[in-house]
Formats: structure tokens, sequence, C-alpha cells
């Protein structure tokens, strides 16, 4: 997101540079000026928006891939007795927090500012992560 606002202030920037250093300019010349400008800013605006949208998608794909592997667990984990199930049913219990947890996130994420963007990913990957070790913890108690 840093990157992002580091090329719309260059790109603007650039602009003005190029709008000011003509002095007997046309106001044809900085109207041109201008709309490129604002086209610059809409493109840069149109890349961030997709960007956001591709990391949506892939936070959701990996949760539901999580999902999928710990509705497998379950099924296994009937079978499971003694310490291993209480094991089991621990992870279980944090993972479905963590699950949560990272749901919220993942709504805050679709209204997050460009000033909290980077934050709101930040938060999310490390959900994501956690959730991996849950995971993992899960299958290590019921293989």
């Amino acid at each position: 997101m840093h990157q992002l606002k580091t090329t719309l202030f260059l790109t603007a920037l650039t602009i003005l540079f190029a709008a000011g250093c003509g002095g007997d300019q046309s106001s044809g010349s900085a109207d041109k000026l201008t709309k490129e400008a604002g086209e610059a800013v809409e493109a840069v605006k149109a890349y961030a928006s997709e960007k956001k949208t591709q990391f949506q998608e892939q936070a959701e794909e990996k949760l539901t891939e999580y999902q999928e592997r710990i509705d497998e667990l379950k099924v296994k984990a009937e079978k499971a007795t003694g310490e291993a199930k209480e094991k089991f049913n621990e992870t279980m219990a944090e993972w479905n927090g963590k699950k949560e947890a990272l749901k919220r996130q993942m709504e805050e994420f679709k209204t997050a500012t460009a000033e909290n963007w980077a934050k709101v990913e930040n938060q999310i990957n490390q959900g994501i992560e956690e959730l991996g070790k849950l995971y993992e913890k899960a299958r290590s108690a019921v293989l």
C-alpha cells in the first residue's frame, strides 16, 4: 500500500511539474494535463482495487481450504479416544476462536482505508498462518 501511495504521489508531482514548466502554455495544455492527472489517479485506484479484491479472494480460498481439511480431521477424530480426543477438542476450540477472529478481520478488510489497509492485511495473513499451525496441531492429535 505504501508503494501505491508513493506511485500516486510521484505521478501527481510529475504532472504538476510538467504543467509548471511551460509558463506560456495555453489553458488547453493545462486542461490536458489536469485530465491526464485525473486519469492517472483513476488508474492507480483501479489497480489498488484489483489488488485488494485479489487478496480477499486468496484469503477466502485459504480459509475454505483449511476448513475442508478440518472437516476431514473431525471425521477421523470421532474414532479417537482419551488424550488424543481431548487434545483435538481443545485445538478445535482454539481453531474456532481464531477462525471467527479471521472472519471479522476479513470483513474489516472490505472497508479498509488506504491508511489501515496494510495493517489489516498483515493481521489476516497472521490469522491464516495461525490457522495453519492449529490445523497441524489438530492433525497430529488424531493421526
